[in-house]
């Protein structure tokens, strides 16, 4: 049984949600691989202390440069804030670790590619943290859409919406373009983009329009201070996929009642598929097949018949849950990094997106139609 000693960088939010899927992975999968929660590492010695307790790692740190190089570490795990994304899984690489990052992979494609360079070079595996790729009702669409039962493809439409319009907000890192690198587009926006070309195919084309609505916020500690946000609050954006699939894309942090919300949606030649993130376990599925009488919407249960996770996560056909989705992430993790294969998603799927919200980015500056740049991607980079 071999044991995979874990280093995780940033313990706070998503931090905290892959601790409890490294933490709590056995008691759901038999695997060949037992996770050690070795080090936790963060800025602020007494928080880290304490999360270094509360989630139940070894040994903590306050030191990341030190944490990548210690030889009793197998894989770092990044979830820090974007700025560190580059710098933390090169020097990762480089002490040949097994990397996960958090996602959008960093803040521009440059410092991406960068990343892919260092992974390939040292030859070690790496995962970005797409995990609602792992959501069983989603590797169901997949193989629906894969079997053809909604025949080619002709619409793709997608938005995730969240409310963090208060003003009265502090300016975080998230409102940073030094930090975060972009706004809504690549904090929620990532995750749909990825999704798409993960059920429907690359995107080769993109327009899009976005909006800061929320131009100061108050600077934590400042005295009343302003600062300037710099990041988008909205974006919307319509796309051309490489089979001749269209898209609307929409992402928003104003969108008042909404909490972390997103739903997909496929149209194709001989039926629709939907998803929404509320409603982990569901699918709505229509068929042009059917008998006209009786034709109409269906919910498809995701239980236990079905998903590949069947055995361990809600055997009986309960309910999942997004912190569930964690677990299975950790699962597919320790399983690939067990048995000798590849993880996946991986950054050059991380890179993928990332192309695409340079191109975004780009459109809402230009007002024009632009173009994703794989090239650097697609060769060995």
């Amino acid at each position: 049984m071999r044991k995979i000693r874990i280093a995780l960088i940033g313990y706070k939010g998503i931090g905290r949600m892959h601790s409890h899927g490294y933490r709590n992975v056995l008691t759901f999968f038999d695997l060949d691989a037992i996770p050690i929660l070795k080090i936790i590492c963060g800025r602020d010695r007494d928080s880290v202390c304490s999360a270094r307790d509360k989630y139940g790692w070894e040994e903590w740190s306050t030191d990341w440069t030190e944490v990548v190089r210690r030889k009793d570490v197998d894989l770092v795990d990044v979830c820090t804030t974007n700025d560190l994304h580059c710098q933390i899984s090169v020097a990762a690489a480089k002490a040949g670790k097994d990397v996960v990052c958090e996602k959008p992979l960093a803040r521009n494609l440059g410092e991406v590619l960068e990343m892919v360079r260092a992974v390939q070079a040292a030859r070690v595996r790496h995962m970005i943290s797409f995990n609602y790729r792992f959501v069983p009702a989603v590797r169901l669409a997949k193989e629906i859409i894969e079997e053809g039962q909604i025949g080619e493809i002709h619409e793709w439409r997608a938005r995730w919406l969240t409310e963090l319009m208060d003003p009265t907000l502090p300016l975080s890192w998230f409102f940073q373009k030094d930090k975060a690198g972009y706004g809504a587009s690549g904090d929620i926006g990532s995750h749909i983009i990825d999704l798409a070309q993960y059920l429907v195919g690359t995107v080769i084309e993109v327009a899009s329009s976005s909006q800061i609505l929320t131009h100061e916020r108050p600077i934590e500690g400042g005295g009343g201070r302003m600062g300037r946000v710099d990041v988008d609050d909205a974006v919307q954006f319509l796309a051309r996929f490489e089979h001749g699939a269209i898209g609307v894309f929409e992402a928003s942090r104003c969108a008042g009642g909404y909490r972390d919300e997103f739903e997909i949606e496929l149209n194709g030649s001989k039926g629709t598929l939907c998803f929404n993130s509320k409603i982990l376990h569901e699918l709505r599925y229509y068929s042009t097949m059917d008998d006209k009488r009786v034709r109409g919407f269906r919910t498809i249960f995701v239980g236990n018949e079905f998903h590949p996770y069947k055995e361990s996560i809600c055997p009986y056909g309960e309910i999942i849950g997004r912190s569930d989705v964690f677990i299975i992430q950790a699962y597919e993790i320790l399983r690939a990094l067990a048995t000798g294969a590849n993880l996946s998603p991986d950054f050059k799927d991380g890179a993928r997106c990332q192309a695409v919200l340079e191109a975004v980015a780009a459109s809402s500056i230009s007002k024009k139609w632009e173009i994703p740049d794989y090239s650097q991607i697609d060769a060995k980079v």
